[in-house]
């Protein structure tokens, strides 16, 4: 198996509790359990697993950097590709949750999603998905 994630993580303080993309990442969380569909549920593939029956269950967590910002040319590479995905899927993946799992109107969404958009080009903001 092989599944990104949430929330995102960073493993210095470029991306701080009070940053734009760090508040979408947990709220994007918490709307999705409000909806029933929780996308931080890969937390506990490797235990389903075990608990199916499975033996050898092993689980590897890949960072997969949000933008260029790595030193490593794949990484670097797969920042890019992640850039152009997030900017142009994000308002896409964020309208039902915001709006129907906590009812956010779509003003407020898009207000949140100026900030989003910014640190998500931003090379300072050192953000990856764990993969």
């Amino acid at each position: 198996m092989h599944d990104i994630r949430l929330p995102l993580d960073c493993d210095d303080t470029t991306m701080p509790p009070s940053s734009p993309l760090h508040q979408w990442s947990r709220l994007l969380v918490e709307a999705s359990h409000a909806l029933d569909r929780p996308l931080d549920s890969t937390k506990h593939h490797s235990q389903l697993m075990r608990d199916a029956g499975f033996d050898g269950v092993t689980e590897t967590i890949h960072k997969w950097p949000q933008n260029s910002w790595a030193k490593d040319p794949q990484h670097k590479e797969i920042g890019q590709w992640t850039t152009m995905n997030m900017l142009e899927g994000l308002q896409g993946w964020s309208m039902r949750p915001f709006t129907q799992g906590l009812g956010w109107s779509t003003e407020e969404l898009e207000v949140l999603l100026i900030g989003v958009r910014r640190e998500i080009k931003d090379r300072g903001v050192h953000a990856y998905w764990p993969m």
